[in-house]
């Protein structure tokens, strides 16, 4: 009885331990257990068989929200970022929501799904992605893009929501004045269609 508990409990540190790791699609986890006991004072080692399990990858998803006091989703809204014409990340300036809400210092935001926004609003973009989820200690982070009908361009890099929950968000300001891609402003016109586009296999 005793070595079968032995064994049991090394089994169960095997399996749990193994959990700790961030871990990539199509990694394999591998779990062996060993046991030591002594019988009539020899010393005795046996191996279990081993057990393989393959990482699968999972669906990510993408999404349009819009900050309202009555949205029934909340997030927390780190710094964004945003790939300059020069191909170097800035750290996007805090933007002033609709409601009043200031994003960009981790603010607490009541969010909701939209498919439409006003020219001048900020568009805020989530990808629910656990495979990204890389370090279960750190707020990991993707990158999107984001186009708008007009040919306007703008990489964006968004900030898991808290370390170890597979959640990015991020966000960008519309506008309604003409610029360059790459400067952090999406240009739009009224009736424009905006795409956010984010390669998995990129990151």
């Amino acid at each position: 009885m005793q070595k079968i508990i032995k064994y049991f409990i090394l089994t169960m540190l095997f399996l749990f331990s193994s959990v700790l790791y961030a871990l990539e699609a199509g990694d394999i986890i591998s779990n062996t257990a060993t046991v030591n006991y002594t019988v009539h004072g020899v010393d005795k080692e046996v191996n279990s068989n081993t057990l393989e399990h393959t990482i699968e990858e999972s669906e990510a998803e993408i999404s349009f929200l819009y900050s309202t006091q009555r949205g029934t989703q909340t997030a927390v809204m780190g710094t964004s970022a945003y790939r300059d014409e020069n191909g170097i990340w800035q750290v996007s300036e805090s933007a002033t929501l609709a409601d009043g809400t200031v994003i960009g210092a981790d603010s607490l935001v009541n969010l909701e799904d939209t498919g439409f926004y006003g020219t001048k609003d900020t568009a805020i973009i989530r990808v629910v992605d656990l495979d990204q989820n890389v370090d279960r200690n750190v707020r990991d982070v993707i990158e999107v893009t984001v186009t708008s009908k007009n040919g306007d361009t703008e990489v964006l890099r968004l900030e898991e929501s808290s370390a170890d929950s597979g959640i990015f968000i991020g966000y960008i300001v519309l506008s309604d004045s003409k610029n360059k891609s790459y400067d952090n402003r999406l240009y739009v016109e009224v009736g424009d269609t905006i795409v956010a586009n984010y390669d998995n296999d990129s990151i």
